[in-house]
């Protein structure tokens, strides 16, 4: 098996991991809304995070890696157009993930 295929189902595994937790952290959250004893929302609420340290922030944050370890791999132009090929799929994830990386700890 070749180091791409190894890197490209890194990725691909990881990205599942993040948004199935995600999926899963909010159907979590959606039961505690709808809990009508607060002794049923402390579990809930300590679920959720568990999905989030389990789930969300790893997959979140091995997903960016392993992208960039792939792409550097395959030596994709991680600058798009502004390094001259006219492919700029990876430039735009960089830009949208440098936009809402910030809005993370200050929205959420």
């Amino acid at each position: 098996m070749s180091l791409y295929l190894v890197l490209r189902f890194l990725h691909i595994s990881a990205a599942i991991i993040f948004v199935g937790g995600l999926f899963a952290r909010q159907a979590v959250r959606a039961l505690t809304s709808r809990a009508s004893d607060v002794g049923e929302i402390l579990p809930l609420t300590q679920a959720a995070g568990q999905i989030e340290r389990l789930m969300v922030l790893p997959g979140n944050i091995l997903s960016i890696v392993f992208g960039l370890v792939l792409a550097l791999v395959t030596r994709s132009p991680i600058l798009g157009s502004i390094a001259g090929p006219y492919r700029n799929w990876l430039l735009a994830s960089i830009v949208i993930l440098a936009v809402l990386f910030p809005l993370v700890p200050w929205v959420f």
